[in-house]
């Protein structure tokens, strides 16, 4: 299967391409020059795979949170390459395909967005699968969102096997390797193929991983809160590779199902949005 993948949903732009199961990506911090590169960017990677667009079989990009102007520039070039070749739009959301590459991880992943006004979007994902909604949230209510989100996932059955599981591979990416090894995980972690709390007396949640852009901006609220925090705040770069492995996964080729109607996902109205609301309402 060939695709060909935008992520614009954050100042790091990057593009990808899976040609039959060889990748080729382009990963830059551009701030808001997305519209300028991409592309410029798609055209490169195909002339680097020495393949025509004609012989893509689907498009793909975040489908948010994230940026605004980033989303739209995304679903816009995605769109418009799928009308074009007639293949189908796969949108991924964004907190999917930062956690994709931490599926490893024996406790729970958090990646983080700067949402601005004191607030992030995030969600938690354990073992590759997601285990809460996907959150706009005031640093204040993390601490508790992540308590109560653990404590309902935990007393939940889960067959093994369950959500996406990236290879171990991706561990290797920026220096996890010697973050693995150097980490003395407990025996009681994985138990039949599900997780259990790690033995820790000062918090009621596993060891956590925190990663995504904003990673650092959370890293020392939760390192005090839950002891085993780890911050993986190298984390700030592209995330087209979780983003092509995750539309390949979810994909199917199929005509009758191409939808040119999918937009960004949006977890909060834009200022724009809300001042039109706040104006009807005094009207």
């Amino acid at each position: 299967m060939n695709i060909i993948a935008f992520d614009t949903a954050s100042d790091v732009f990057s593009i990808g391409l899976s040609i039959e199961g060889h990748k080729y990506s382009i990963s830059v911090d551009s701030g808001q020059k997305h519209s300028e590169l991409i592309m410029d960017a798609a055209d490169t990677l195909l002339r680097l795979a020495d393949i025509e667009k004609s012989s893509l079989n689907a498009v793909a990009c975040m489908e948010g949170p994230g940026s605004f102007t980033g989303l739209r520039i995304g679903f816009s070039a995605a769109k418009g390459l799928a009308l074009a070749l007639d293949i189908p739009i796969i949108p991924v959301p964004t907190l999917d395909c930062m956690a994709y590459p931490l599926s490893f991880w024996p406790g729970m992943v958090l990646p983080v967005m700067d949402a601005k006004k004191n607030a992030f979007f995030t969600a938690l994902y354990s073992q590759g699968s997601r285990i809460s909604d996907y959150f706009d949230i005031e640093s204040k209510q993390l601490i508790n969102t992540i308590e109560a989100t653990w404590s309902g996932y935990n007393q939940q059955p889960r067959p093994k096997g369950s959500g996406y599981v990236g290879s171990d591979r991706y561990g290797l990416y920026a220096g996890l390797t010697p973050l693995k090894q150097n980490l003395e995980f407990s025996q009681t972690a994985q138990r039949g193929g599900v997780l259990n709390p790690l033995a820790n007396k000062n918090t009621s949640v596993p060891l956590l991983l925190v990663t995504g852009p904003a990673a650092s901006m959370v890293q020392n609220a939760l390192v005090e809160a839950f002891p085993g925090t780890v911050s993986c705040g190298i984390f700030h770069q592209g995330y087209v590779e979780g983003l092509l492995n995750l539309a390949i996964q979810n994909s199917i080729i199929n005509k009758e199902l191409l939808d040119f109607s999918v937009g960004p996902l949006y977890l909060r109205k834009s200022d724009a949005e809300l001042t039109e609301n706040m104006d009807i309402g005094n009207v």
